[in-house]
């Protein structure tokens, strides 16, 4: 102690000790106490079965090594605490001693062994191991778990010794295939590389091993080139026909096998069909290696082979998604030269990429990376390095560009019509020139601007006519155009009363462009419109969200800011008038989720407020809409909405289908808005008077109602129940037992009922306090049966002995 190792000097100036050596010289005093009985009362907790106190296990596991008789009465009844004495103060007889009773004791989701140090098998090293672990590993009598464990420990003690051990527990006893693969993965770590060739029989055998097992012993034979081009096909063969597939293995090797296996292939002047399904996947893996010199000079080869032999150059294309090639390719290649090079497998239209209409966002992926990565390639000089590689080549290669050449220019016009770029250009082109051309007397701006509306040159999609329509305003004369024809347009055109809230006539669509273009250009301007212009074009000035907009079918993201921006301005100028526009959008529109939920982000007022509670309390109003309603008003906590929702709980009415559903409605957003107890316990009183209600309750928390969030999952349960106090939980949990039976097992319900209570025993676990400890064990009392709940208990037993031990004198 005068040393000051184990010692530490406090703000206080008091000193203090660290716990270890703390618990060492406790250790030491105990030891040298005459009767082991006084000894083991001292240690022994008197409520737990001869179980060590949890906070005396540190000390006892010492005094286990300075008393023999302590170690031997210590492993009689707590084995687990002896885990935490260092392997170096064990003697031989007690590490096998100990390691025995591991074995035999070990179980998945283990708790008898909890102190064992899982992550460092080395501790058990003795030298009657490979014994003890060659009888529970090839013996069938144990179950699999304890046989792996013994295979672990093997592994880490790397005990050589057992290498034929296992060699005969994989050809010659029929193991599981977990066993299996464990067996093979600690024999290859026990073995040189070279030895692995022990392994090919299984390999070659057709119903030995298991796809993943067959996938990974191929992939270490073949990247340690222990296999022979015949062997490399017989097996790939297997895995083809088994439809197991080579991309995994394939996509791990590094480049010096890529070059073999290229080898082998130019080697056979007859491959096999296997083997061009190889040659088809090895030209896109590849790609990563093609800066080192040696495989770009066997890739070119085998492309070369590939054309001299009038055989397809990427039919890989037609099995991979378009966009992942493209992606490789543009990764890649960081070197011009190189990336043009790589131009040989994507310059046939017909091999280029098999179209699917189903899956239309691989092909708007393919066409934004691809476009950008082949745009300098395919223009109107796109020959120009073809036919410098041409020039430079031997008369072999020169066949070989004079194909390459030909084709470039129909891949160039296929690529532009394919994705519409001319059909793109001529758009914008065309709308630059309505433009330019646009009448804006005030006889005619009105008919001429409704025109252009058509082409609107605001936004272009894809990016690359957005690009386009951008330069548009660049022009200093185009701008100043569009913003006096927007100008005119606004002030000189009168809505006739057929064409007031018709958001898809064409007035109105060309009202939108000329507020859109006003924001854009000059958001000055646009701000100074007068109150009277505001109002007189409110009824086209609200959208709902682009994604469910049917309205306006050429809807982008930028256009959507600029009508949320052009709608700001608005509620700032004219907000009585939009908020009458708004409410009468709503009654409206059937489906106006994102349009309400979008408005209220932007604006809220008490007159909205006001108005939607009316609305509430009507029974005409539709059930579809009562959610997305109901749960913005209870977001923004409104009181009145707050007390109705809770008055409808609280005394229910179920004299109509409808006012079923409204409860259902109500209690869903209630509780997403409310995750408190109070809200728990009225919907917990509300399942006791209807149980049959409460489970359909219960699944609408998952399910979600349309327009108002979605559903919880798994995470937002355990999120919001922990806000809430464990009689809450209980409670709940007890009903969801007491009703589970009403359900049949195979419903959608039912797993949703087991889902919920497996959320609150996790949170009841996870609080690591004596309420939840105490509520886990009362729950156990009631349902002694339940697996589940044990092995939550089994978890936290401990720690809730731990919690409530006091210390007694001897």
């Amino acid at each position: 102690m005068e040393t000051g190792l184990f010692t530490v000097q406090k703000q206080d100036g008091t000193v203090g000790f660290h716990q270890t050596y703390v618990e060492y010289l406790a250790a030491r005093y105990i030891s040298q106490i005459d009767s082991t009985d006084k000894i083991m009362k001292l240690l022994m907790h008197p409520q737990d079965n001869g179980k060590v106190v949890p906070q005396l296990q540190h000390t006892a596991a010492w005094v286990a090594t300075m008393n023999t008789k302590v170690f031997d009465r210590i492993f009689l009844t707590d084995h687990n605490t002896l885990f935490l004495i260092h392997s170096s103060d064990l003697s031989e007889q007690q590490k096998a001693k100990l390691t025995r009773k591991f074995l035999e004791t070990v179980q998945s989701k283990d708790r008898v062994n909890w102190n064992a140090n899982y992550l460092n098998y080395k501790q058990f090293n003795c030298k009657d191991l490979p014994d003890i672990l060659r009888e529970f590993f090839m013996s069938p009598d144990y179950n699999e778990f304890k046989r792996l464990i013994a295979l672990e420990i093997a592994l880490q003690n790397q005990l050589t010794v057992l290498k034929e051990d296992l060699l005969h527990l994989v050809f010659h006893e029929q193991p599981s295939e977990k066993i299996q693969w464990k067996a093979i993965y600690v024999w290859m770590h026990l073995s040189n590389k070279q030895e692995w060739i022990q392994l090919k029989p299984l390999l070659f055998a057709e119903n030995r091993l298991n796809i993943s097992m067959r996938k990974f012993l191929f992939k270490h034979l073949l990247k340690n080139q222990l296999l022979s081009m015949q062997e490399f096909t017989f097996v790939s063969e297997i895995m083809h026909q088994k439809k197991e597939g080579t991309e995994e293995v394939i996509s791990t090797l590094d480049d010096k096998v890529l070059i073999q296996i290229f080898q082998w292939y130019l080697a056979d002047p007859n491959p096999s069909e296997i083997m061009e399904i190889m040659m088809d996947q090895l030209l896109v893996y590849a790609v990563p290696f093609i800066h080192v010199p040696q495989v770009a000079e066997v890739w070119y080869q085998v492309v070369s082979f590939r054309y001299q032999q009038n055989r397809e150059i990427a039919t890989f294309l037609r099995f991979s998604s378009c966009d992942h090639v493209v992606a490789k390719i543009a990764n890649s290649y960081q070197n011009e030269t190189l990336r043009q090079q790589f131009i040989l497998l994507l310059i046939n239209p017909e091999q280029k990429f098999d179209l699917d209409n189903s899956k239309p966002l691989q092909v708007q992926d393919f066409h934004q990376i691809l476009f950008r990565e082949k745009q300098n390639l395919l223009n109107s000089a796109d020959a120009t390095w073809a036919s410098k590689h041409r020039e430079a080549s031997n008369d072999t290669k020169k066949p070989l560009w004079d194909w390459i050449l030909k084709h470039l220019q129909a891949e160039k016009e296929e690529l532009r019509a394919f994705f519409g770029i001319p059909e793109f250009q001529k758009s914008v082109d065309q709308a630059k020139e309505e433009v330019e051309e646009l009448e804006i007397s005030d006889e005619k701006i009105v008919s001429s601007w409704s025109s252009i509306s058509d082409f609107d040159p605001l936004i272009g999609e894809p990016p690359i006519v957005r690009e386009a329509t951008e330069k548009l305003y660049q022009d200093p004369k185009i701008q100043e155009k569009l913003i006096t024809a927007s100008i005119k347009f606004i002030y000189q055109c009168q809505l006739e009363e057929a064409e007031y809230m018709n958001e898809s006539s064409k007035i109105a669509e060309a009202a939108r462009m000329a507020f859109r273009i006003l924001c854009k250009i000059n958001l000055d301007l646009l701000q100074k419109l007068p109150n009277e212009v505001w109002r007189k074009w409110s009824p086209f000035l609200i959208f709902p969200d682009p994604k469910q907009d049917s309205l306006t079918a050429n809807f982008s993201r930028e256009k959507y800011k600029l009508d949320q921006q052009i709608l700001s301005i608005a509620l700032t100028k004219i907000p009585e008038t939009v908020e009458t526009v708004f409410f009468q959008l709503v009654e409206k529109m059937d489906h106006p989720h994102y349009l309400i939920k979008n408005f209220f982000q932007i604006h809220w007022s008490s007159s909205m407020e006001n108005h939607f509670f009316q609305k509430l309390q009507s029974k005409d109003f539709p059930l579809h809409k009562l959610g997305v309603v109901l749960g913005e008003l209870l977001t923004k906590n409104c009181k009145q909405t707050v007390k109705w929702v809770q008055s409808i709980l609280i005394n229910p009415s179920f004299e109509s289908v409808i006012e079923r559903e409204k409860i259902v409605i109500a209690t869903y957003c209630y509780l997403i808005t409310h995750p408190n107890d109070e809200g728990w316990k009225i919907v917990l009183t509300l399942f006791s008077k209807d149980p049959a209600l409460g489970l359909e309750i219960v699944s609408t928390l998952v399910d979600g109602i349309v327009g108002f969030r979605r559903g919880f999952i798994t995470y937002e349960l355990a999120w919001q129940f922990r806000t809430l106090h464990e009689k809450t939980l209980e409670a709940f949990y007890l009903w969801l037992c007491e009703n589970q039976d009403r359900l049949d097992q195979e419903s959608y319900v039912y797993s949703i009922v087991q889902q919920w209570t497996t959320v609150i025993l996790n949170e009841l676990r996870y609080r690591k306090a004596v309420p939840a400890y105490e509520t886990l064990k009362r729950l156990l009392t009631i349902y002694p049966d339940n697996p589940e709940i044990k092995h939550y208990w089994d978890w936290c037993e401990t720690d809730y002995l731990r919690a409530i031990w006091e210390p007694k004198p001897i």
